[in-house]
């Protein structure tokens, strides 16, 4: 979402609902104004598709702007407004991205910040061959996770070329129970090959994982295998979306 569009929205959108004392009024520069003018705009767009009015973004992309701006307006210390004053729609954005307190003389607020969830993780190469073409290979790799969730994603990230993979997350099949050599055969129709090909899971690398979900659409992963080491940033385009963007940090 460009921040421009919102400079070009009806005035109607921007709301009345941030009030600053008169005296700290005087004090701010025309691009202090022009930071509470906006956030009452994203503020008032919030609060308009939560009443199912029709308009032209949506709710992850007001999200994102809400956040992306309240940090820089924490940052340069621009938080001169009431709380009471918000609307209840408005206050929501507050609750879900910030801590705040109101106190005697000011309004103490702070992005809120995400806490790393940790886990183990077995990383595993499936592949499957033709029974019409030896040289018809297919190939998958899963992240196994002990939260009870596996990662199916569509690159290996040890090759020498990842730069990008896509991945997909499932229900646990507990495939490392299931695979007790570092080598095993699937037999066709089996649960961890349900198609009729012949395929083997290979065991690669082991260890631990923090997962750090910055907000619904986006995840820091960071790995400390033996052999995946790293930080690597997950993205998805929507919170209904199944397919997650994953790259290596640099």
């Amino acid at each position: 979402m460009n921040k421009d569009n919102l400079k070009e929205l009806p005035e109607k959108i921007v709301a009345e609902n941030i009030e600053l004392s008169q005296d700290v009024a005087e004090k701010f520069t025309e691009a202090d104004t022009d930071q509470y003018k906006e956030l009452k705009s994203i503020l008032k767009l919030y609060a308009a598709k939560r009443r199912g009015e029709e308009t032209p973004h949506s709710f992850d992309e007001i999200k994102a702007l809400f956040k992306e701006h309240i940090g820089i307006m924490i940052t340069a210390g621009n938080t001169a407004f009431k709380p009471g004053k918000l609307v209840p729609f408005s206050k929501e954005l507050f609750d879900e991205f910030c801590d705040y307190d109101e106190r005697e003389s000011k309004f103490y607020i702070q992005l809120k910040v995400p806490q790393a969830k940790e886990s183990t993780f077995a990383y595993f190469k499936q592949w499957w061959k033709s029974k019409f073409s030896e040289s018809n290979v297919i190939e998958n790799f899963i992240i196994a996770l002990d939260n009870g969730t596996d990662l199916y994603i569509n690159q290996d990230l040890l090759g020498e070329k990842f730069k990008e993979g896509v991945f997909y997350i499932k229900n646990s099949q507990k495939i490392a129970e299931k695979v007790k050599e570092s080598l095993e055969y699937v037999p066709p129709g089996s649960e961890l090959n349900i198609t009729n090909m012949a395929s083997w899971v290979k065991k690669i690398d082991a260890g631990s994982i923090k997962i750090t979900e910055s907000s619904e659409l986006e995840q820091l992963m960071v790995f400390s295998g033996e052999k995946i080491k790293g930080e690597y940033i997950a993205k998805r385009t929507s919170k209904d979306s199944d397919f997650w963007v994953l790259n290596k940090k640099t």
